[in-house]
């Protein structure tokens, strides 16, 4: 756990000032009381939004009325701030075990023992935005999850059929970001083994689904590493992103194609492959005794300033070519 700076803020204040992008563990008290009957994570203004309006209208259930009977009464604290929301995330789970919730004979109106396991039976008490966010699946889905992806070796598209876990949410519960607990047990203690190979992740499972093809891709890495265009002259009239192109040539995307990244990488200002080309255009002009800017710009299709720049580069080849 983080070193944490610890802030109890004045008792009986109408709300709480807090540190301004940095996360913080809270608690809400009754009057008198010692034990709080709320822990919670949060940043910026979090801690007062429970007394807002909107929210107080908005919730209906035992933490929510609590605020509404005893709202003027009612203390809050920072505990402590942290550095990552990882470790505030953590500390807000300890107190949670520690406190304990009213349903296992704790003080706590929280809903939810841990961010990765939401309790199926908080739905019915939660309000329906929050309800429309709040991600509740079972063990038996995690584990077939599981069981597809790392056991079978499926893709994250087939490991979440049978399930209503959604794909976009499958990656986080995959890479134990969700679920840690259930990831624990089932992964790292070796109960689903992981039969998962590298190159999986770089297999093209829907290829109808691709804008651009992998063919078009491996035409255009060649036209530009040879030098006969540039991104822009291949992926522009065609209506694809330059930049996205780059970044599967520079081996940032679709790493299945196995292109020479290293090629790629090599050629002159990355992907400024005409800047060279240009070049060349103007050592044959100006090595034919064609020395005069003006004449040099209409023959080469550059700027001045890009033209003087060539001429500094000429000579200075020469003088090392003629030194050697």
């Amino acid at each position: 756990m983080d070193e944490v700076d610890v802030c109890i803020p004045l008792r009986g204040s109408p709300s709480v000032s807090y540190i301004r992008s940095r996360y913080y563990v809270y608690a809400l008290f009754k009057k008198g009381e010692v034990n709080p009957f709320y822990v919670g994570k949060g940043i910026n203004n979090r801690i007062n939004q429970h007394f807002m309006e909107s929210s107080l209208k908005r919730e209906n259930n035992r933490k929510s009325n609590t605020i509404r009977k005893h709202y003027d009464t009612i203390r809050r604290e920072i505990l402590c701030y942290f550095d990552t929301e990882e470790a505030a995330f953590d500390f807000e789970e300890y107190l949670i075990n520690y406190y304990k919730l009213v349903e296992d004979g704790g003080c706590l109106f929280n809903i939810a023992k841990s961010r990765h396991e939401f309790p199926l039976e908080a739905k019915a008490i939660v309000s329906k935005k929050k309800t429309e966010r709040t991600i509740v699946y079972t063990e038996e889905e995690v584990l077939t999850l599981y069981k597809n992806y790392f056991e079978k070796r499926k893709s994250k598209r087939e490991s979440v059929e049978g399930t209503t876990i959604p794909r976009s949410y499958a990656s986080a519960i995959l890479r134990g970001e969700r679920f840690k607990g259930l990831y624990d047990k089932y992964i790292t203690s070796g109960i689903v083994k992981n039969l998962r190979k590298e190159e999986d992740d770089f297999i093209r499972k829907d290829p109808e689904n691709q804008k651009v093809s992998d063919d078009e891709l491996r035409e255009i890495f060649n036209l530009v590493c040879s030098g006969e265009a540039t991104l822009a002259e291949t992926c522009l009239p065609r209506g694809y992103s330059p930049s996205w192109v780059g970044r599967v040539f520079a081996g940032k995307d679709r790493r299945y194609l196995n292109l020479d990244y290293d090629l790629y990488k090599s050629l002159p200002k990355g992907k400024h492959v005409s800047m060279e080309r240009t070049y060349q255009e103007f050592v044959k002009h100006y090595s034919a005794s064609v020395t005069d800017v003006d004449t040099l710009i209409r023959l080469v299709g550059m700027s001045e300033a890009t033209i003087r720049r060539y001429i500094r580069r000429y000579k200075k080849e020469k003088e090392a070519s003629n030194g050697s």
